[in-house]
């Protein structure tokens, strides 16, 4: 679609997910730079994931659980 439009930048998030202003600051920066400044991006602008479950797993803050063994109660007995 950029190649159709003269003056179109294509911004790429590195990462997963749907969306991109709320999972990169860069991202989040090149778009209020346009919206406010109307200042273009760089072309060929990649950014990083810097929020958001992707940039969790990358830096090892959020890394998902095992899953339980068969037979292991998925919840706490409630106390007694």
């Amino acid at each position: 679609m950029t190649a159709d439009l003269d003056a179109a930048v294509l911004i790429t998030r590195e990462g997963s997910g749907h969306g991109s202003y709320r999972l990169s600051r860069c991202v989040e920066q090149a778009v209020n730079a346009y919206l406010i400044d109307l200042t273009l991006p760089a072309k060929g602008l990649v950014c990083p994931s810097t929020d958001g479950l992707f940039a969790r797993f990358i830096a090892g803050a959020g890394a998902a659980p095992d899953p339980p063994s068969e037979g292991t109660p998925t919840t706490a007995a409630p106390a007694p």
